[in-house]
């Protein structure tokens, strides 16, 4: 799905951008927001399952309590 949201997204050929542009900045039409936000969130969701898969989080979650322990002993 992250995959598909990405060729979506570059193949994008719909406006990108508002006409209302404040001096320095350009806000994205509702469609091209919706696009990227979808693909910002299906990223970290595809992170977060393949951390949970990996077993990586054990580890994380190993090195902080590590570090906790150091931080309460000082």
């Amino acid at each position: 799905m992250t995959l598909l949201l990405l060729v979506i997204m570059i193949g994008y050929h719909g406006k990108k951008y508002t006409s209302y542009r404040p001096e320095g900045y350009a806000y994205f039409t509702l469609r091209y927001a919706i696009l990227m936000v979808s693909f910002l969130i299906n990223g970290v969701v595809l992170l977060l399952m393949d951390s949970i898969i990996s077993a990586s989080t054990m580890l994380f979650f190993r090195v902080f309590d590590q570090l906790s322990i150091k931080l309460l002993i000082y």
